[in-house]
């Protein structure tokens, strides 16, 4: 009788491992990782969000309840709820991102929001996320992986990063209004 509860403890602390642990751990070596690719500055230092940064998952076709979404630039209409399911709060910081040629934004999550962003992105995998200021995207991009931690927005051109990127972190006074007004 001792041994199967012993096991069954040890079962437990495992799947406990495989659970939290192993994907935390994983998430902070990621991150680490990309903390040494960063080009210029402190490779530790990471930029506040912008007050009214939150990301809302898209669906290409019309649902109950969605509002239709434009990206800039593109043709395409996408449709989501209203539901902001990464908020600036999420997020502790953002920085520049390059490797190999490839131009993007680390954004580095909060540990408290840590099981919800890595619930939402395994479970919306080939889906579309919008990366929005207010109610406005300002990127549509398809999630392709789950991540925790920490996640990468690549895809850019240098000018196109950069860009992007002092919309993510600039809080214009018309930004700060509405993220107050929520």
């Amino acid at each position: 009788m001792r041994a199967i509860e012993a096991s069954g403890a040890r079962g437990r602390v495992h799947r406990l491992a495989c659970k939290v642990l192993l994907p935390t751990l994983i998430g902070l070596l990621l991150t680490s990782t990309g903390c040494q690719l960063m080009t210029g500055g402190d490779a530790t230092a990471l930029i506040p969000p912008n007050p009214d940064l939150n990301f809302r998952i898209l669906h290409t076709e019309p649902c109950t309840g969605c509002r239709e979404f434009h990206e800039p630039g593109n043709p395409m209409t996408f449709y989501g709820l209203p539901r902001r399911v990464i908020r600036a709060e999420d997020i502790v910081g953002l920085r520049r991102y390059e490797q190999h040629g490839e131009e993007g934004i680390v954004l580095r999550f909060v540990p408290a929001a840590d099981a919800k962003i890595r619930n939402l992105s395994q479970g919306n995998i080939g889906k579309q996320m919008a990366v929005m200021i207010g109610d406005e995207p300002v990127r549509i991009s398809t999630i392709q992986s789950a991540f925790s931690g920490a996640m990468v927005i690549t895809g850019y051109t240098l000018p196109q990063r950069e860009a992007l990127f002092q919309r993510m972190t600039s809080a214009a006074a018309k930004d700060a209004k509405s993220a107050a007004a929520e």
